[in-house]
């Protein structure tokens, strides 16, 4: 009779909640900021470089792909970064920016563009829990 009433017991008892532990992580890398008056000249450009090192870029809404379908892992970007740069200060000029300035703003650009596609990750971060 004991183990029926204990029985019982546990069948109405209030259930018990799994506890669950969470843990959030910072993880510091690199941003890109491209300039919405070049992003079709970078974006092509930024696209070839992450190619060709075997990454897929995708729209985070639509999942639709970015990678030029003619560029391999390990190919060399410096032609399409060239067209690209002299594209980006096309889009410029016709905004009349000033030459100084448009040349400073594409040789930043791509240069984070080189910079951001080198970053290479750490280990993962460590989680005690």
């Amino acid at each position: 009779m004991t183990f029926f009433v204990a029985l019982l017991a546990a069948a109405f008892a209030p259930a018990q909640e799994e506890a669950t532990v969470t843990k959030t992580v910072t993880v510091n890398g690199p941003s890109l900021n491209i300039p919405d008056e070049i992003a079709p000249a970078a974006v092509t450009y930024f696209a070839c470089k992450t190619a060709s090192q075997g990454t897929v870029l995708r729209s985070g809404d639509s999942g639709t792909t970015f990678n030029p379908d003619d560029i391999r892992q390990g190919d060399d970007c410096s032609k399409i970064r060239e067209r690209q740069m002299d594209r980006a200060n096309e889009m410029l000029k016709v905004r009349a920016v000033p030459k100084k300035q448009r040349r400073a703003l594409v040789e930043k650009t791509f240069d984070e563009i080189d910079a951001f596609a080198a970053y290479k990750p750490g280990p993962a971060p460590r989680v005690d829990q």
